[in-house]
């Protein structure tokens, strides 16, 4: 059996004897039917959890994996880090005694749970370290687990516990996706509390109450929405999203490369599915809505295109419920015969992303050999457009991460961790970024003044930039106002 090689880098601390930790290096030998507990334990002197619970490259570990499958993931570059370097005690160990302590006020308020139940806190904590949000007062993950494990333990005392984790500064509506931080991007802790959402936003307990009240008054239809087939080559740009957003610049541009592209667009007059809190706060109301928006592409013969990654995400997980339930389907069609319209799987919905990043036969007039851009989207796609303008975009963890849902929930924190995202792109060295999301456009371009403030920076010009922005330019586009730049609040002076 072959022997293989792998260069690991190990943060070694040890609390009350050294004053900054340090990285030591580590060249080890595996073979290929070896495990990760095997290659933990040629490191002489560094101490971790047998149990794995650790990160590789910042992504959370809790499981033995095999070496072989850690390098398809991780490559043969590791960074050993602790889950949690505040809370570091010895090396790849972390002091969950001091972490437990943080707790001591919210278990004088529940003497009614028993000793055994309090020290099952214990086997939640480590999930806490997951998520890289730089949110102090933030309750964490793990602990927001023990609670829902408590509220099916206590149902007479749901709506206190619950209560307990409401805070807007604090609490579980601070959450966001966990996946691309855990080994194999798992993503069962999400969907856990994403239902806990859901139960809160759908209590009495405000503010939650008042903002799904204003979040579900944003959804309206139209009586009468027109239902014309139309010729091959036309389809339809979403145009539903936030008011405050201020889509036009996206959708202009969107739209003027599809017709370069050979494409006629229409517009149809869809409903806001809610944004990103859009399934939470209602999940029936949510698949309404996508229900409705593809229902009238399909009865006006069109492909369905969305321009901006937040609504393909939606739509994608409303047509994965919809197509695999069809009583729900039945359910939401008896609301739909008010509109004339029917919901029927085979809808085609197109992320123009993904189609720029594919449809490449087009004469680039204008390269980006000079140019570094720091793209920020939550959707991995390959790297063909960007080889083909020539631009450098380097990839990086946190730019899968998208904080300004927190803005909706709390406004302080979500600008603080929109800034941190902001300046990560701009201190590679970025000539622009690249945003994927709309919320993400605004608080990057917006609400940039603000947010820097915040992160206590002098705030920096660097403009945002969305894809079909780009790519228009790259065609060799220079009219400002036709790629929709004149309504961005950094202007972009390199055309």
């Amino acid at each position: 059996m072959s022997v293989l090689k792998l260069h690991v880098k190990v943060f070694r601390f040890e609390t009350n004897k050294d004053y900054n930790p340090a990285y030591e290096s580590y060249f080890l030998e595996y073979q290929e039917d070896q495990y990760l507990l095997d290659l933990l334990k040629q490191l002489k002197g560094v101490s971790y959890n047998e149990n794995i619970a650790l990160k590789i490259n910042q992504i959370a570990v809790f499981e033995d994996a095999n070496v072989s499958d850690l390098v398809a993931f991780f490559s043969k570059e590791w960074v050993l880090d602790p889950l949690s370097k505040r809370y570091a005690l010895k090396d790849l160990v972390i002091d969950e005694k001091a972490v437990l302590k943080n707790y001591e006020d919210f278990f004088k308020q529940v003497p009614y749970i028993t000793k055994g139940e309090k020290e099952e806190l214990e086997k939640f904590i480590q999930i806490n370290f997951i998520n890289p949000q730089t949110n102090p007062k933030y309750l964490g993950d793990g602990f927001f687990l023990y609670v829902k494990w408590l509220m099916k333990r206590y149902p007479t005392e749901r709506d206190r516990l619950l209560e307990m984790i409401s805070q807007p500064e604090s609490g579980v509506m601070n959450f966001l996706s966990v996946a691309h931080y855990l080994y194999k991007n798992d993503d069962n802790i999400d969907h856990e509390i994403y239902e806990l959402q859901e139960i809160l936003t759908n209590s009495k307990i405000k503010p939650w109450k008042d903002f799904s009240k204003n979040l579900l008054s944003l959804f309206q239809y139209h009586s009468n929405p027109p239902k014309t087939p139309n010729p091959p080559k036309t389809c339809t740009l979403f145009n539903a999203y936030a008011k405050h957003l201020n889509a036009q610049s996206l959708l202009k541009s969107a739209k003027l490369y599809l017709e370069k592209m050979g494409q006629k667009v229409i517009d149809l007059p869809f409903c806001y599915d809610g944004g990103y809190y859009g399934k939470i706060i209602s999940t029936h109301d949510f698949l309404t809505a996508c229900a409705y928006n593809l229902a009238l592409a399909k009865a006006n013969g069109v492909s369905l295109i969305f321009c901006e990654e937040d609504a393909y995400l939606n739509i994608l997980h409303a047509k994965e419920v919809l197509d695999n339930n069809p009583e729900i389907i039945d359910s939401i069609n008896e609301k739909l015969k008010k509109y004339q319209l029917v919901y029927e799987k085979g809808v085609e919905i197109v992320y123009l992303n993904e189609w720029v990043n594919e449809f490449l036969a087009w004469e680039l007039k204008s390269p980006f050999d000079a140019f570094l851009g720091a793209e920020f989207s939550r959707i991995k796609q390959s790297d063909h457009f960007f080889n083909k303008i020539r631009l450098k975009a380097p990839h990086f963890l946190e730019s899968f991460q998208n904080y300004a849902p927190l803005l909706e929930v709390n406004e302080a924190s979500g600008l603080l961790q929109c800034a941190h995202l902001r300046y990560l792109g701009i201190d590679l060295g970025a000539d622009f970024l690249i945003a994927h999301s709309l919320g993400l456009f605004y608080a990057f371009e917006n609400l940039s003044l603000k947010a820097s403030k915040i992160y206590k920076r002098d705030n920096d010009n660097t403009p945002t930039l969305f894809l079909p922005q780009i790519a228009l330019m790259a065609m060799g586009e220079k009219n400002t106002q036709a790629l929709g730049l004149d309504a961005h609040y950094h202007k972009f002076t390199f055309i």
